[in-house]
């Protein structure tokens, strides 16, 4: 096995700042009044790590703070779990800030690991994220390696390629000792001892160690060597797709959310990818500075991702949204998925056709979200006998079914219902008096349950000459109008 260990040291940070345009100002993460971590900017003022908040403030007057927030980086911690799948069929969550990834598995697929590790730190590069990549052939090392020995796809350690155990342990033992997280007390009594680097205290009898320090110490020796196994819970990618953004600084206008959006549906764009499915609505939760949440809803019909195509359809809906107070967190939240099939073509086929219906698609789309959802009407086949109900709207999700024109004549135009009519069949009358030209036709349906029979007619109005479409119901006698033909 072959783990990749990814350290986030600037995730407090990065959450809030990789979507947002570049700012002058230095900016920190504060917690408990003291600076968890800096920007590069505040570094060149003298700001780092651990100072009170105020010393801070006085190298520094200039400098923007930001309360951490725990929660935002669980979040952020979970889409990146997700995100790793991509790359391993074993990932897992080391909170605070950092992933485990078993590749060994994975580096035929991909060409070796130099290969891997190239799209891993040019992904998380597009992502906005400063990370550590550490590799060993166990977890607790890989982590060691991440915060000590870090490497780069250009940097891979030869014994991880050939797998050479005692190059791995050689390397492991000259780490610093203080690098093992172990209790204060155990610390300065291994010091007493003359300790410093792990490969020393590897060397020791193990069962002299469990009689000094306890059994714990000598079985995380053992995990951290390859001597036992050191299982970890497998992340579980979820099945629908979500991303959430805090801004430092609240926004005040509908343009500066468009920056984050972008990002945010290319990364949309790499899970429907993952799952071969398309979107057909998006939700986006705007919340502001007072506590409210408003919603976006976007449906779409796109067959394919088109992250431009996406971006283009939300600002035609922020168009209409008016800021009341300024945002301060962003959300894109994707339920209802669509397999995608593939088209198949001629030899020779040309991409313009697959392009003609994407424009066609996106049209439609621009104007469901001019006009509204419900004034953009499509129209297919149901399965159903009776005219009323043997059409349906492919846009709003029913199944439509792919049919001949029928061989009998129909009306372009059909009522939403049945207007009943006055008279009888030698003095029918619908806005003037209508003479019966065809007919009838017999339609029937719903013998399960509440039987239906028509007779349908063609008449003609005889003061402009209109075509119509009428039938008599068998049951009540009465006659009904059903459409008009064009």
């Amino acid at each position: 096995m072959l783990w990749l260990h990814l350290e986030f040291p600037l995730l407090a940070l990065e959450i809030f700042t990789r979507d947002l345009p570049a700012d002058e100002r230095p900016l920190a993460i504060v917690e408990q009044q003291r600076v968890l971590c800096q920007d590069a900017r505040a570094l060149a003022c003298g700001v780092v790590a651990g100072i009170p908040l105020a010393t801070a403030q006085a190298l520094c007057p200039q400098l923007r703070t930001i309360e951490r927030r725990p929660d935002h980086e669980a979040a952020a911690l979970l889409e990146l779990a997700d995100w790793s799948c991509r790359f391993t069929s074993l990932s897992s969550c080391v909170p605070p800030a950092a992933l485990l990834l078993e590749i060994g598995a994975s580096l035929r697929l991909f060409g070796g690991a130099p290969a891997l590790l190239r799209q891993v730190e040019e992904q998380l590069r597009e992502r906005g994220y400063t990370h550590r990549c550490g590799l060993a052939p166990t977890p607790a090392a890989a982590g060691l390696l991440a915060r000590a020995l870090p490497c780069t796809h250009a940097g891979i350690p030869p014994w991880c390629v050939d797998g050479d155990r005692t190059a791995f342990l050689a390397q492991l033992g000259a780490l610093p000792l203080a690098l093992l997280e172990l209790p204060e007390a155990q610390r300065q009594r291994l010091r007493r001892m003359g300790l410093r680097r792990i490969g020393e205290l590897l060397a020791l009898p193990r069962a002299a160690l469990g009689r000094r320090f306890g059994n714990e110490l000598p079985q995380r020796l053992a995990r951290l060597g390859g001597e036992l196994p050191d299982p970890r819970s497998a992340h579980r990618p979820r099945e629908f797709f979500l991303a959430e953004r805090q801004f430092p600084e609240a926004l005040h206008h509908c343009a500066a959310l468009l920056f984050p959006m972008q990002r945010m549906l290319r990364e949309l764009g790499g899970f429907l990818e993952r799952h071969q499915a398309h979107c057909q609505r998006l939700l986006w939760r705007l919340r502001d500075t007072a506590g409210e949440q408003r919603e976006l809803v976007l449906a779409c019909s796109l067959r394919h991702h088109d992250h431009a195509a996406l971006l283009e359809l939300t600002r035609l809906q922020l168009d209409g949204v008016r800021i009341t107070e300024p945002v301060e967190s962003l959300a894109l939240l994707c339920r209802d998925f669509v397999p995608t099939h593939p088209c198949n073509t001629t030899l020779f086929g040309s991409p313009a056709e697959g392009d003609a219906q994407a424009t066609l698609e996106l049209l439609l789309d621009r104007l469901a979200l001019r006009v509204g959802q419900d004034r953009v009407l499509g129209l297919g086949l149901a399965d159903a006998h009776l005219p009323e109900q043997a059409w349906c709207d492919p846009r709003r999700g029913m199944t439509a079914r792919a049919a001949a024109t029928p061989a009998a004549q129909r009306p372009a135009w059909l009522l939403r219902e049945p207007l009943p009519l006055a008279g009888d069949a030698a003095g029918l009358r619908c806005d003037g008096r209508l003479q019966l030209l065809r007919g009838p036709e017999r339609i029937e349906s719903g013998w399960w349950c509440e039987q239906t029979r028509r007779d349908y007619f063609v008449a003609r109005r005889e003061h402009d000459g209109a075509l119509c479409w009428v039938f008599r119901d068998r049951a009540s006698r009465r006659w009904f109008l059903q459409g008009f033909f064009g």
